[in-house]
């Protein structure tokens, strides 16, 4: 039997070569925000599915993602020193991005999201890690996969499995719909661009104030406030029983 977390070892030959083009994916043009029930129904379907291998780890990456608008690697790559419990909210900090934009800070607000959480937290002392690169991370278990290993690799397989075993059409979002349904809740919420930037990892090039000086002063109350407009528009957190075995 062939282990599926096991890197591809003929991996390299589907490398692109230098002056290659990429492969276009067909869904690009036609991908939209994820619906509140759609997101609703991929977290009933993990919580109702004990056989899967990151059972846990699904279900709160899917509750994070919709209250924060990260990529999904922002979430799964996230180590125990990142995550600040505040008591009332919880800050997770970003501190490594492909652009300066995206270094940042997210706030968890929702009360439940924040319990999870702590739930998550608390796991990820006690679990034997994959590997040890993985030791001191959220999700320690999960296998680092493709080239540049990333935490998210086998984990986002795993969540396009469920969402395509989901009912009904659901080709036409995915995990980055998250992402999409946050920034067009916060559009649609009135809130403005350079605060929606800031806590997305958006660029605001043509106002350096926002994007460079003033994202190093301390805009604590700025990020949580537009933190809760987000939860509200989206009709606050998702609803689920929370897999513990």
């Amino acid at each position: 039997m062939v282990d599926p977390d096991m890197r591809n070892p003929f991996g390299s030959l589907l490398r692109r070569v230098a002056g290659q083009r990429r492969k276009k994916d067909p869904r690009v043009k036609k991908l939209r925000p994820v619906t509140r029930d759609e997101a609703q129904k991929l977290l009933q379907y993990i919580s109702g599915n004990s056989g899967l291998k990151y059972q846990f780890e699904m279900y709160v990456t899917v509750r994070l993602l919709w209250v924060t608008g990260c990529r999904l690697n922002e979430i799964c790559s996230r180590y125990l020193k990142d995550i600040e419990d505040k008591g009332d909210h919880i800050k997770i900090s970003i501190p490594q991005s492909k652009t300066e934009a995206g270094i940042r800070d997210v706030m968890i607000i929702g009360a439940e999201d924040c319990q999870l959480l702590r739930e998550a937290t608390n796991r990820a002392t006690v679990v034997e890690p994959s590997c040890p690169d993985n030791i001191g991370r959220l999700f320690p278990r999960i296998a680092l996969g493709g080239y540049d290993r990333y935490p998210s690799h086998y984990l986002g397989k795993a969540l396009e499995k469920a969402r395509k075993n989901l009912d009904g059409d659901n080709s036409t979002w995915d995990m980055h719909s998250f992402r999409r349904t946050a920034v067009s809740s916060l559009v649609n919420a009135g809130v403005s661009r350079e605060a929606r930037n800031l806590i997305v990892g958006h660029s605001n090039k043509d106002d350096i104030g926002i994007s460079v000086y003033a994202k190093r002063a301390d805009l604590h109350g700025v990020i949580r406030s537009t933190f809760e407009v987000l939860h509200k528009e989206l009709g606050g957190s998702l609803i689920g029983a929370v897999p513990l075995d």
